[in-house]
């Protein structure tokens, strides 16, 4: 989906051929950080689901640490687009973790309509 990192670098973050960077690690980001979500006693299921997963840079992952998504996004300026790429909606700079179920049921819808498009595609050319 054309995604990028979300530090100042702004790397692609796809491995399709060519565009492949050396060197580059991309890693597996809790959107609500883990110790955030376990400091307001939220289940692990719920704190490790996929639609709490974003996939960003080592450098950046490691300066958001536990930090709550509403200052991270600030203070990194994390644009809506490169949210948007990942399939999250802007609304995460003012969801409350008292909110957190909702938007992940939400993003969690969303992540299975795209992928049922993306998986509609693939079969449309398997058979042609």
């Amino acid at each position: 989906h054309g995604a990028r990192d979300w530090d100042e670098h702004d790397h692609r973050l796809g491995f399709e051929g060519h565009d492949l960077l050396t060197g580059f690690r991309p890693q597996w980001h809790h959107i609500f950080p883990r110790k955030f979500l376990e400091e307001h006693k939220v289940v692990n299921d719920k704190i490790d689901a996929l639609a709490n997963i974003a996939v960003i840079g080592p450098t950046i992952n490691i300066r958001i640490s536990a930090k709550d998504p509403m200052d991270y996004l600030v203070r990194y300026k994390i644009a809506d687009d490169k949210l948007a790429q990942q399939f999250i909606e802007p609304n995460l700079a003012t969801t409350s973790v008292v909110n957190y179920d909702q938007w992940l049921n939400e993003r969690a819808q969303r992540l299975a309509e795209v992928a049922n498009v993306f998986l509609e595609k693939l079969k449309g050319s398997l058979l042609s």
